[in-house]
């Protein structure tokens, strides 16, 4: 008997749809951003370099990826973009940015529920600085930059229409801002973490489509 039932489960798992990975995602993220950065600062006096931190560091956006896998297949190719605002602030500086990622990811779908993804990206952005302690008024400096991340992301299906995910992984980012004479430069590198909530487009199975 127990011979007999464990033929009929291994029959079963066997017969058991492997899940599918279905990515078709438009949603909202938050993240924590690196704190720490390299600055170089140059002017008509001259220039001084060092390493300095902000207090917090924060993006929110919009995203959006799409999966184009085989019918069936665990595993998908997805293509993404990501369009966020950022603030960081220190007692003196405070940087505002807009950014835009685009994204190709590599996801596995564990289970029907459970989709995993490495997920690199790299983007432009736009910044604006203000310093307060720069002079007698507050200076503000504002230019373009760039950055990239290697990271991971970990999707769970709520119900068949909304998704969460934990999102985290390393990033560099490298911004120049002018004003006048003034330049300031400012490099990043370290661990960034977010969370994200997407409606799925479309949750059906490219197998009943």
């Amino acid at each position: 008997m127990t011979r007999a039932a464990a033929i009929v489960l291994l029959v079963a798992a066997a017969a058991a749809p492997a899940a599918e990975a279905v990515v078709r995602d438009l949603g909202v993220v938050v993240e924590a951003r690196p704190t720490a950065f390299d600055f170089t600062w140059r002017d008509a006096q001259g220039g001084r370099s060092g390493s300095d931190a902000f207090a917090s560091a924060w993006a929110a956006g919009a995203a959006f990826d799409w999966g184009f896998g085989s019918a069936g297949s665990p595993w998908t190719v997805a293509i993404g973009a990501q369009a966020f605002v950022q603030q960081d602030e220190m007692p003196g500086l405070v940087r505002q940015a807009a950014a835009l990622r685009m994204n190709r990811s590599l996801a596995w779908a564990a289970t029907n529920r459970l989709t995993l993804f490495a997920r690199p990206w790299l983007g432009g952005s736009w910044a604006r600085a203000t310093l307060a302690d720069a002079g007698p008024a507050p200076r503000t400096l504002d230019g373009w930059g760039w950055e990239a991340s290697a990271g991971a992301t970990v999707r769970w299906t709520v119900t068949p229409r909304w998704a969460a995910s934990l999102n985290g992984g390393w990033l560099w980012s490298r911004q120049r801002l002018r004003d006048g004479d003034a330049e300031l430069d400012l490099a990043q590198s370290g661990p960034w973490v977010g969370i994200g909530l997407a409606w799925v487009i479309d949750p059906r199975s490219r197998r009943l489509e």
